[in-house]
C-alpha cells in the first residue's frame, strides 16, 4: 500500500490522467480502491480533474460527500516530492461516458515526481 501523501513532503494533486508535467523523475504505481481511498482522505488535495462527471464518480467510489471535490482546470508543474492520485476513465467500446459507467470502468495510479540526486 503507497504511503499516505502529506504536504510536508510535497503537494498532493488529484489527476485524469498519469500526465507528465515537468521535466524530472517519476516512479507510477497502479493502485486498487482500497489504497486509492486510503491516500485520497489522508491530506488535502488540489483537484486538477476538469470534469464535474469525473470528480462525481471518484467522490462516489471513495465514499465521499457530493461536492467535497473540486472540479478545476487547474495546470500544475509537479515539483519534487509532490505526488498525484490518477483517476483514468477506461472505457471499453460502445460504453457511454457517465458518473454510472465511470464507476465501474477506470484505472487508479499514484504518480510521484522522485527527488533527483545531487552531482
Amino acid at each position: 500500500m503507497p504511503r499516505q501523501c502529506t504536504a510536508v513532503e510535497g503537494r498532493c494533486y488529484l489527476l485524469n490522467s498519469a500526465v507528465i508535467t515537468a521535466d524530472g523523475l517519476y516512479r507510477y504505481t497502479a493502485l486498487q480502491l482500497e489504497a486509492a481511498s486510503v491516500w485520497l482522505l489522508a491530506a488535502p488535495v488540489v483537484s486538477c480533474i476538469r470534469y464535474a462527471e469525473t470528480v462525481d464518480a471518484l467522490e462516489r467510489l471513495v465514499g465521499l460527500p457530493e461536492g467535497t471535490l473540486a472540479v478545476s482546470d487547474r495546470t500544475i508543474s509537479m515539483q519534487p516530492g509532490d505526488e498525484a492520485l490518477c483517476f483514468r476513465p477506461a472505457y471499453p467500446a460502445g460504453v457511454r461516458y457517465g458518473v454510472d459507467s465511470l464507476t465501474q470502468h477506470y484505472t487508479l495510479g499514484l504518480l510521484v515526481r522522485l527527488v533527483e540526486p545531487g552531482p
